[in-house]
């Protein structure tokens, strides 16, 4: 609210406005990751991407997936 405010040369009562914007744009990010997340990880595409054994038919993909994430473990968490 004080960022807001403040750091826009608002008055204190418009602050608000900020904080409201900030806050729906944040919600309207969580919940489209989130229903993108779950749509894939419960879609027959992905489940039959991982019956084929993505780690031999895609070995590039798998190495940098598990590069990026910190570990094959972490990875193997999200397969």
């Amino acid at each position: 609210w004080l960022l807001g405010s403040v750091g826009l040369n608002r008055p204190l009562s418009e602050g608000w406005r900020f904080v409201l914007l900030v806050s729906f744009f944040c919600r309207c990010g969580f919940a489209l990751a989130w229903m993108f997340i779950a749509n894939l990880n419960h879609s027959h595409l992905w489940n039959e991407f991982l019956a084929s054994d993505p780690e031999r038919s895609w070995p590039m993909l798998h190495g940098c997936m598990a590069f990026c994430l910190g570990g094959r473990h972490r990875w193997n968490e999200m397969l």
